[in-house]
């Protein structure tokens, strides 16, 4: 499917720590656009976490966990995959396209989402492998002098480039 045919996937996962292999989705949220930037749908929603995992406290802060918060509104993984396949499929039939994605760290967010929901279902995962990352737009963008940044966090990339929360 051509390029031209394509939807971007604005994602932003929060998990339970940093440790591949170990940690969990424990939020997710998700923005479908066309190729200019027109929002065609969004979802944001909190995951439950399985039962062996451990919210380690340093993801619980950056997070704002609250374990009451999360038994009274989190929902199953699955949730955001039927959504995600059902959108997808809706615009380009089933199986088989994927959206282009785009995110702060990016690789990590789509690398655990496929390791933990998607490689243990064998279900095709509809967010390219090839995903564009702000942090390295940003970076670019910085040693080209397009921006002036301390660093290339979320923060200060945003405040730069005059977007909004």
């Amino acid at each position: 499917m051509p390029v031209s045919e394509s939807l971007f996937a604005f994602f932003d996962v929060e998990t339970t720590g940093l440790t591949a292999g170990v940690d969990e989705v424990s939020e997710i949220a998700t923005i479908l656009t066309d190729l200019k930037l027109k929002e065609l749908a969004r979802i944001e929603m909190k995951v439950k976490i399985s039962s062996h995992a451990k919210m380690k406290p340093e993801a619980a802060k950056v997070n704002h966990y609250d374990p009451e918060v999360w038994d009274r509104e989190a929902k199953p993984f699955g949730i955001w995959q039927k959504w995600l396949d059902d959108q997808i499929s809706s615009r380009f039939g089933p199986r088989g396209h994927v959206a282009i994605g785009f995110g702060h760290n990016a690789a990590f967010d789509r690398g655990i989402i496929d390791q933990y929901y998607y490689k243990p279902s064998r279900r095709f995962f509809p967010i390219s492998y090839h995903c564009i990352d702000t942090a390295t737009v940003g970076m670019m963008m910085k040693l080209a002098g397009v921006i002036d940044v301390p660093n290339v966090k979320l923060s200060p990339l945003r405040e730069a480039l005059g977007l909004g929360v």
